[in-house]
């Protein structure tokens, strides 16, 4: 929990948690923690859009997620593909959320507009998936050029958060033909062309970050304690980051005492349980 103490007008801002392992990263929607002048320091904070009361009093929020929605997590896609000049390369990749996740791709971290697709060098193809709730999408390279090798990856986006796969690394061999199959490393399925396992490849019971609860405010007096508890799931263990207004809580934030960073017990597997208190708000 990342908890605050002594609440104080200087507290009220947009908190969130940022979640990473080798597999991806997430960060949760903020938790917009308000002071409410009228509310006493012994008073309950008020804690909305959290699936359960871990914090406070909880009120049902209008249209909040219910507990089977989840934010994105990216099930998979390669670390590199390497094609010959003038293949016909495919980036393919998973992801699962609820609702359905909205994906963007990316080249070197610039999205792939509606122009780019428009000259059809370029294709993003729906393709069928047998795994529920799960979107798999390919990019489809045309005519593959030396201005194509480049990194890409798919941003994944719905109400709940969004996630950015780790970049797939399309090089150009020119040893290679146009008609022989592209060489894809650090898939676990070999849904591209020829697939090779990649040493340190992630296993399949591995699993990118994902937020499982976050509340969406929290309200409470003057010089009250509030927390703001985060539940995230991934494997390997995501490592947490809070921040505030966008800039991440530092150790020297923590040494004064006034917020805490708490680690508490979570009865789910592969999910770590936090929370951030503000003392004295």
């Amino acid at each position: 929990a990342l908890r605050i103490n002594d609440l104080k007008p200087t507290d009220a801002a947009d908190y969130s948690v940022k979640a990473e392992n080798p597999l991806g990263e997430v960060e949760s929607k903020p938790t917009h923690v308000k002071l409410d002048r009228s509310m006493g320091s012994q008073d309950e904070p008020v804690v909305t859009g959290l699936p359960d009361a871990t914090m406070g009093r909880s009120e049902p929020l209008t249209g909040a997620p219910k507990q089977q929605e989840s934010a994105p997590r990216i099930v998979s896609a390669p670390e590199e593909v390497v094609a010959g000049p003038g293949s016909k390369p495919e980036i393919v990749a998973e992801v699962a959320g609820t609702p359905t996740p909205e994906l963007t791709w990316l080249k070197d971290g610039k999205p792939i507009t509606d122009r780019d697709l428009r000259t059809g060098h370029v294709e993003i193809v729906d393709l069928p998936s047998d795994k529920p709730d799960t979107v798999k999408q390919a990019l489809r390279i045309n005519d593959l050029k030396p201005t194509d090798a480049a990194d890409y990856s798919v941003k994944a986006e719905n109400p709940l958060g969004e996630v950015e796969s780790k970049p797939t690394h399309v090089k150009l061999d020119r040893s290679m033909g146009s008609q022989d199959e592209p060489v894809v490393t650090g898939l676990p399925d070999a849904t591209m062309g020829r697939s090779e396992p990649l040493t340190g490849a992630p296993k399949q019971q591995e699993s990118a970050p994902r937020i499982v609860s976050a509340p969406e405010e929290v309200v409470a007096g003057p010089g009250s304690k509030p927390e703001i508890v985060a539940e995230v799931a991934g494997t390997p263990t995501p490592e947490l980051t809070w921040l505030k207004d966008g800039k991440p809580i530092t150790d020297r934030d923590l040494r004064t005492g006034h917020v805490e960073i708490v680690d508490l017990p979570s009865d789910k597997p592969d999910t770590v349980k936090q929370a951030l208190r503000i003392n004295d708000l």
